[in-house]
């Protein structure tokens, strides 16, 4: 039985813009195992957010195939795409993306709404992560009264809500000083340790990437070995 979990085969993924063809991801192929943490590495622009939204489903490729447990990834609709992404795919951004009327609690919890999971379940779970991940006393706390890795914590715990097989971290340090980029880097590997999480992390940075088991290299939208 293959152990691979997700897989880009020879994907690309163009945009027109003004008329005119941008090709943005170039026959890129990347097979993640379950359970491992590979950093794809590569500077602005070489493709990294792109490839990223297509693993999770919150794109598709213009050619090539995306593929979940060895099967084509089923998201022609956006309730497909939704359920895929709810189920088994956790997101989390360098911006944080937090809804800035919501607490940190109502925040992470957030993805067991969109699955309709009861009420007192989720706040149990979101709770529990909260304090996973260091915010037990700062659960009723808005995103304008958090730091930015506050808010960052409170992004991976949102992320791991619905308990999904693999998370996919998109420049999760771009926005941290470097003591909390060390944090952040900390955490992560303990949540992949800990929840045996397959993850990848999409970044420009050296040291995020040392962090990782494998690192994958991507330049204008294309993987290098």
């Amino acid at each position: 039985m293959s152990n691979v979990v997700l897989q880009a085969d020879a994907v690309e993924k163009s945009y027109f813009l003004g008329g005119k063809e941008l090709a943005v991801l170039q026959r890129v192929s990347l097979e993640l195992q379950v359970g491992e943490f590979v950093a794809l590495q590569g500077a602005s622009g070489s493709g990294k957010s792109t490839l990223l939204q297509l693993l999770g489903g919150l794109d598709r490729p213009t050619a090539g195939a995306i593929r979940f447990e060895g099967e084509p990834l089923r998201v022609q609709t956006p309730a497909q795409a939704a359920e895929f992404r709810g189920s088994h795919v956790g997101f989390v951004f360098q911006a944080y993306h937090l809804l800035p009327d919501l607490d940190a609690l109502e925040n992470v919890q957030l993805p067991a709404q969109v699955l309709r999971r009861p009420q007192a379940e989720s706040e149990q779970r979101a709770r529990e992560l909260l304090d996973s991940v260091g915010l037990s006393d700062r659960m009723d706390h808005r995103p304008s009264e958090l730091s930015g890795g506050e808010q960052q914590r409170v992004a991976i715990a949102r992320a791991l809500m619905n308990k999904p097989e693999i998370v996919l971290a998109d420049e999760p340090t771009g926005n941290l000083d470097t003591g909390t980029e060390s944090e952040i880097i900390d955490l992560l590997k303990r949540m992949h340790a800990e929840r045996q999480l397959t993850l990848l992390v999409a970044t420009h940075d050296e040291t995020v990437a040392r962090a990782a088991q494998r690192v994958v290299h991507l330049k204008d939208g294309r993987v290098c070995e």
